[in-house]
């Protein structure tokens, strides 16, 4: 995608409460890659400064990694659930198509059930769209509590042998509070170009070019 110009978006009226970020267990170095990339791998790992990475075993999903995190931050708040008001999860990885992850992680979590919640299929620019979502939210009324999940299980997804992705992605999730506050400030920058669809892409991951049932 190439750089646009943005739009400058202030919000006020809400502030971040608290971040807590989870990752797996399984840290993934460099070796494997100067193994099967010889020395483009050195020429890499120069260029990105990434020498290791967490990755997610096979049944660990994004929303897992995002529940965690979001009890952790709740029990460290001293969020009572039922004074969340809205959940936001942001991810290019859900745990499935349909229901929406966001409504799961509602049950799971055992939140009350005037939570507004929603999945948002974003990717590099997820967190600060999710961010920005999720303060202006609280901003207008709509929610005094909100929950940002955010985060991806992407390695499920890379080819292994792709030199030009392998290397650079790790999992990870994220939870980010946020709460009224009449002092609150906060701004973005906000802009699209869509142009470049096709550089980043799974051409099957939906209903365009479905694969056969």
């Amino acid at each position: 995608m190439t750089k646009v110009p943005g739009r400058s978006v202030t919000v006020t009226g809400s502030r971040i409460a608290g971040v807590v970020s989870c990752v797996p267990g399984r840290v993934v170095d460099n070796a494997p890659f100067h193994a099967r990339f010889g020395d483009k791998a050195a020429d890499i790992e120069k260029m990105t400064g990434v020498r290791a990475r967490r990755w997610s075993d096979e049944a660990t999903t994004t929303a897992d990694l995002c529940q965690r995190a979001a009890e952790t931050l709740l029990d460290r708040l001293g969020w009572e659930r039922d004074s969340v008001d809205a959940l936001f999860f942001v991810t290019q990885t859900p745990d499935y198509r349909l229901p929406a992850t966001a409504c799961a992680l509602q049950g799971r979590l055992g939140l009350g059930r005037q939570v507004l919640a929603f999945d948002v299929n974003l990717g590099c620019s997820g967190y600060p769209y999710g961010l920005w979502l999720a303060m202006t939210t609280v901003a207008s009324g709509a929610a005094r509590r909100a929950l940002l999940l955010v985060g991806d299980t992407i390695t499920k997804t890379v080819d292994p042998d792709d030199r030009s992705t392998a290397m650079l992605f790790g999992d990870a999730g994220t939870a980010t509070a946020i709460e009224v506050d009449a002092d609150g400030t906060a701004r973005f920058i906000l802009g699209t170009d869509g142009t470049g669809e096709h550089q980043l892409i799974i051409a099957e991951g939906a209903y365009r070019q479905a694969p056969a049932s």
